[in-house]
């Protein structure tokens, strides 16, 4: 399940799930405007109220994408915010060389990835989630 691999990203992305049909979670569900099963929502970064959940538009009766597009919500998260504690989704040209961006990456970084992939990255932002 799509669940068990955002685990990974714990560090940048909490998950949590809700059974509204719980008498329990009703105010909840009501707060956040649950209408159907399944809802999912994205809270950006240090959100304070349930109207920062933005609604995922994807399709999430097939949950193969659904961690792509969550990956592509923390990048453009990542774009507004630049959270200090989530890895950096810094982006370069086409003809960057790996002997220009060793000297650029700080001294305490203890992992650099390096993703060749077309633009929107949704692979590559997903792969950084997980460090």
């Amino acid at each position: 399940m799509f669940f068990r691999q955002l685990l990974q990203w714990k560090h940048v992305v909490e998950i949590a799930a809700v059974d509204c049909a719980d008498n329990q979670n009703l105010k909840l569900c009501r707060e956040h405007n649950v209408q159907a099963f399944p809802t999912l929502k994205y809270f950006k970064y240090m959100s304070t109220n349930a109207n920062d959940g933005v609604d995922y538009r994807g399709n999430a009766h097939n949950l193969n994408g659904v961690p792509l597009d969550i990956a592509e919500f923390v990048y453009n998260d990542w774009i507004y915010q630049k959270p200090v504690e989530w890895p950096s989704f810094q982006t370069s040209d086409n003809y960057v060389r790996l002997e220009d961006i060793l000297p650029t990456v700080p001294p305490v970084t203890s992992l650099l990835a390096v993703i060749v992939e077309n633009n929107p990255s949704k692979v590559a932002w997903a792969v950084s989630d997980a460090f």
